[in-house]
């Protein structure tokens, strides 16, 4: 038999820290996709607008 877990709630400091680190994680990977060198950008590029 399967029971659900109950949800605890760690406060809104908790949540926010999260979400920060979220957003730098996220802002990290556009960093990194960006500063990809041309050919790459080139080849990702071209397989995405011909789907």
């Amino acid at each position: 038999m399967l029971t659900a877990m109950p949800e605890v709630d760690l406060g809104i400091d908790v949540r926010l820290k999260y979400i920060e680190k979220t957003e730098i994680a996220k802002h990290k990977l556009l960093e990194q996709r960006y500063n990809k060198p041309k050919e790459e950008k080139d080849v990702i590029e071209f397989a995405v607008t011909n789907r």
